[in-house]
């Protein structure tokens, strides 16, 4: 799977290097097509990127975003409109990942959880779903967590087969209309 890494900072090629080095996915011995450490991570650094799917494994030059000013709103859209358009299959739509300006310093990305949740009426979440419930809404929650580089895979790998991130690394959780 790969996920898209939204770049609200100009993305020098040493952070580049740096972040997927210490994210990559762990070389797997038992196969021999993943001898090396894979780079699953696609850098967006515009509001109309030109490859949304192919991952980048090097930048040779500082990637300037257009991405600065973009408020978390806006990059959960322009992650949704990828998704929708150019998903060959091999794309998260569950979370991405943003290079923000405490990345380089602090060594650390943001990770972008979309899920689902079913509120009532009053907006109390209910957890069991809308079975026989006609009073519940659905709602789409985006939990935004700051997780370290070098916890990035194994967070995705608990994600991905748990559906949960560990809770030390979350920030904050914004819902709004599915």
């Amino acid at each position: 799977m790969n996920i898209p890494v939204f770049a609200q900072v100009d993305v020098n090629p040493e952070l580049w290097t740096d972040f997927v080095q210490t994210a990559a996915v762990p070389a797997n011995p038992n196969l021999e097509s993943e001898t090396e450490p894979q780079i699953p991570y696609i850098l967006v650094s515009s509001k109309s990127p030109s490859s949304p799917t192919t991952p980048t494994k090097e930048i040779s030059t500082t990637e300037k975003s257009d991405l600065k000013s973009s408020s978390d709103g806006a990059i959960q859209t322009l992650f949704t409109n990828i998704i929708d358009n150019h998903n060959d299959g091999h794309l998260s739509t569950q979370f991405f990942l943003v290079l923000d300006d405490k990345s380089a310093k602090e060594r650390t990305v943001m990770l972008m959880q979309k899920a689902s949740k079913w509120v009532d009426q009053n907006g109390d979440v209910d957890e069991g779903g809308p079975a026989g419930r006609d009073d519940l809404t659905e709602k789409v929650t985006w939990k935004k967590y700051c997780i370290p580089f070098d916890r990035v895979y194994k967070e995705w790998s608990v994600l991905e087969t748990r559906g949960y991130v560990s809770e030390q690394w979350f920030v904050g959780e914004d819902m709004e209309d599915a």
